[in-house]
């Protein structure tokens, strides 16, 4: 059953750039928490 709502086909394309660029973002984000981790042993 394929919808014919104008932006639909648009809507289903920025989900899927979403989810293609979440793992990217989450490994960016624990490489950020990690790097402030050691920054904080360092410190100490």
């Amino acid at each position: 059953m394929i919808s014919t709502k104008p932006g639909f086909h648009a809507y289903l394309s920025t989900l899927g750039s979403v989810f293609m660029q979440l793992p990217i973002n989450l490994l960016h984000f624990c490489g950020f928490f990690l790097e402030a981790f050691l920054i904080i042993l360092d410190l100490r």
